[in-house]
């Protein structure tokens, strides 16, 4: 993954309340009507690899009956985007979440 393959709907943005986090990039997850059900957040850590490839983890907050938790999941340079959205929409529907805003 790079930050190039990031570019196709999600929005970077400055996550202030992360250390040593170079940038971010935000999707809003939606269902076929447009209904949001979650914004997934990927974070940006710089090179300090042995490769020198960027590092990235990936977050989303759900809820779920009113308990709303968040789920990180850390990346390999390796990893594909789609397959990342994916893993939290099946975590989404799986469990029975809640959409963000209806």
């Amino acid at each position: 993954m790079t930050r190039e393959d990031l570019k196709e709907g999600y929005v970077e943005f400055n996550p202030i309340w992360k250390t040593h986090v170079k940038t971010a990039f935000q999707k809003r997850m939606v269902d076929e009507k447009g209904e949001i059900k979650f914004f997934l957040n990927i974070y940006v850590y710089p090179r300090i690899n042995y490769e020198h490839k960027d590092s990235f983890s990936a977050e989303v907050q759900f809820n779920r009956s009113g308990e709303v938790f968040n789920l990180e999941y850390f990346i390999g340079a390796d990893a594909i985007v789609e397959d990342i959205e994916k893993v939290f929409d099946n975590f989404w529907k799986v469990n029975g979440c809640d959409y963000y805003e209806k």
